[in-house]
């Protein structure tokens, strides 16, 4: 029986295999076997032989304050509250078809009306909803989120950011030194003066000289030296012209008129940028000739 069962084969009689359990083992391992092609490693394939497990329905909320036979005060509906829980769903009633009552004593409690309806509606839950028992998978949630890298391992990355403003000057000469700083009122340009005389025009993104203006040039036949003659020259020929510095420098607060106001030794000098539109720049030429 056990023979044409296939529980022992004739290897297993003749001698050949002593434990049955090593052939089941080779034929379950065997490639040709056919198998399951969407079943995951995860399922637990000893519980499934066994057959489903039972798993227990869940438990019905402990009972509350409005259940008691001596409900509080604040759990016991009015007229009103009663008119409005008629009109509404029993699913959206607050307690359900319970409707809290005050007793004098718990022999005074009789029956619940509802109680086999309950019961009915709670077995009637339980038959249509199917319960899946799922494993629970203990993983560690740091593991999940991914490990940020030091900032150290990270670098070389800029830590500063800042735009260097060349002064042009010379060889051999002394770089001159910035007295004044004043930025356009729309933050797009910047001007500088300088102890040379020069009023210098920037880009304020790119740190590019736009223009540069000899402010100690251009007042220099109409703010000459007491040492001077009228004609412009110093009685020593040898000498060379003294270069006045800009000491005050300040941008037109109106956004129109694209222009600046240098004072550099006894003038101020108005000078038209020309870094606003075609239009604003013809209209500050005119005003200012």
């Amino acid at each position: 029986d056990k023979l044409e069962k296939g529980h022992i084969n004739m290897d297993y009689l003749t001698g050949k295999v002593r434990d049955m359990n090593d052939v089941k083992k080779k034929n379950k391992d065997d490639p040709d076997k056919p198998f399951m092609l969407w079943q995951g490693d995860e399922e637990d394939e000893l519980a499934m032989r066994k057959g489903a497990q039972h798993i227990a329905a869940p438990k019905l909320p402990p009972p509350g304050h409005a259940e008691s036979y001596v409900p509080p005060d604040e759990y016991l509906p009015t007229e009103d509250d009663l008119k409005e829980w008629e009109e509404m769903d029993v699913k959206d009633r607050p307690h359900g078809l319970l409707v809290p009552k005050k007793h004098p004593n718990l022999r005074s409690v009789g029956a619940y009306q509802h109680s086999v309806r309950e019961a009915f509606e709670r077995c009637l839950d339980l038959y249509l909803c199917p319960r899946v028992m799922k494993r629970r998978l203990n993983i560690d949630p740091e593991t999940l989120v991914p490990r940020l890298p030091k900032a150290s391992d990270l670098r070389p990355f800029p830590t500063v950011k800042c735009l260097e403003y060349k002064t042009p000057y010379e060889k051999g000469d002394k770089p001159p030194v910035i007295r004044v700083v004043s930025p356009s009122p729309d933050g797009q340009f910047m001007a500088s003066a300088a102890t040379d005389g020069y009023v210098r025009l920037w880009e304020v993104q790119t740190g590019r000289l736009l223009q540069s203006w000899n402010v100690s040039k251009i007042i220099a036949p109409f703010d000459g030296d007491d040492d001077e003659n009228p004609d412009g020259e110093s009685d020593d020929d040898t000498s060379t012209p003294s270069v006045k510095p800009v000491v005050s420098l300040e941008w037109n607060p109106n956004r129109n008129h694209h222009c600046l106001l240098a004072a550099a030794g006894k003038c101020a000098v108005v000078i038209a940028t020309g870094t606003g539109g075609e239009q604003d720049s013809d209209i500050t030429d005119a005003l200012l000739s």
